[in-house]
């Protein structure tokens, strides 16, 4: 599964809500990508792997998570990509500025 139909999947099985984030890999060689490590909250390992990243904010300067839950989200397809917010201002499905920790992205796919 791929981009789109991989994003309905994780949607509708709900496997991001209430999982917590154990850690965030970035990898800067040739095209930026992120793999985050997730606990979902029946306990199962998964990755995510976020490739062609064209934008990103994670955390806030003065903050530091060991576990990071994702109580609730944003995930959708915008012009260029996808977007992804795990702590986002609300759940409606367009991109505001007062989101926090999101990824800009073109390609999704489990690790």
């Amino acid at each position: 599964m791929q981009n789109a139909e991989l994003i309905r999947y994780l949607q509708e099985a709900e496997l991001l809500r209430d999982s917590f984030i154990e850690s965030i890999t970035m990898n800067f060689s040739g095209h930026m990508s992120f793999l985050i490590n997730l606990t979902t909250q029946s306990g199962k390992s998964l990755k995510i792997n976020f490739r062609g990243v064209s934008g990103y904010l994670f955390f806030d300067n003065e903050e530091s998570y060991e576990r990071f839950l994702i109580s609730h989200y944003k995930l959708f397809q915008i012009d260029k990509g996808f977007y992804f917010s795990f702590d986002p201002f609300s759940e409606i499905g367009k991109i505001e500025s007062e989101d926090n920790n999101y990824i800009i992205f073109s390609e999704i796919s489990l690790a």
